[in-house]
């Protein structure tokens, strides 16, 4: 085996790693190109019942973005102070719809002779039961401080629960669902405006169709080696690569190799390789839709920070 090549010295002393798979740390892109290039934001106390509620979330959310260690957002009052580049405002109630359905529970259709609070035995009823809809409504725009639109969202995601009032312990209640939903809404908002650095782990390629005798032996060695020492799995990819050439996934993995040190022009080279070699594949197509995506954060980042 050759001399470990120098862009995987940073990952040989790792811990714990996933099955099969290599570790991808990048920066992806906001949902909203526009968004990108806003240093700070006012969140107004929206309307509506929930309204206040969804816009406390939304501002949690914004203020707690990083990305690369560095605070996205600066989150000003809504009024006095500081000019924002933007104002995010809107509007948020919950609807709450009830109607009367019939379910089938068990219940005890004769109780113990001895203790008469033990069942004995247990039928299945037609029982009165309820289906509680809610529906959180809401619109969100976000303007620059001309009024230039760059955001806007509208939407009513729901959740749906069947339960009989007579059997059924522990119902989730209306607070609590209307809560998850405000969450989502606001988890939604933070994704759309801002880029996410994340670690993700993606599966390597296993098949060893084509290879025969030490290379097959080799390429099986570096996909076990991917659960403790990603770096040691890549170098013998690299090495095997020297003799052996069009087997479809030792482009992929060298792709992926390439992906997690960051290199991603060489990244998307072999990703093409590998759909020259399999066209159409979805472990290559979606590495060349990561690269696009880590390609478009780089743009976001660079048109935020003025790089």
């Amino acid at each position: 085996m050759g001399l470990l090549l120098p862009w995987l010295a940073a990952f040989a002393a790792a811990g714990p790693l996933h099955a099969e798979s290599l570790d991808i740390t990048g920066v992806y892109p906001a949902g909203k190109d526009a968004a990108a290039a806003l240093g700070s934001i006012a969140v107004e106390n929206f309307g509506g019942v929930d309204g206040p509620a969804l816009s406390i979330r939304i501002e949690d959310r914004l203020r707690a973005v990083q990305v690369q260690g560095r605070p996205w957002f600066a989150i000003l009052p809504a009024r006095g102070g500081a000019q924002a580049d933007a104002i995010l405002r809107g509007t948020a109630g919950a609807d709450i719809r009830k109607e009367d359905i019939k379910l089938t529970r068990k219940r005890c259709s004769k109780y113990d002779e001895q203790d008469k609070k033990k069942c004995a035995e247990y039928k299945d009823v037609e029982a009165n039961c309820i289906r509680r809809t809610i529906s959180l409504n809401h619109s969100v725009r976000l303007v620059t401080w001309r009024g230039e639109p760059v955001f806007a969202q509208d939407g009513a995601p729901s959740q749906q629960l069947d339960y009989c009032p007579r059997d059924d312990e522990n119902v989730k209640s209306e607070e609590t669902a209307i809560a998850e939903l405000l969450d989502g809404i606001a988890g939604n908002l933070r994704f759309q405006l801002a880029p996410v650095h994340e670690r993700r782990s993606i599966r390597v390629m296993e098949s060893r169709k084509g290879l025969k005798g030490e290379a097959s032996k080799v390429f099986q060695q570096a996909v076990k080696l991917t659960k403790s020492d990603q770096a040691a799995a890549c170098q013998d990819w690299e090495d095997l690569a020297e003799t052996v050439s069009g087997q479809l996934s030792l482009a992929f993995n060298r792709g992926l190799c390439a992906e997690m040190q960051g290199d991603l022009d060489r990244a998307g080279e072999h990703y093409r390789y590998a759909l020259q070699l399999s066209p159409g594949h979805d472990y290559p197509e979606d590495g060349l839709r990561r690269i696009d995506d880590r390609h478009r954060a780089e743009r976001q980042v660079a048109a935020h920070w003025g790089e």
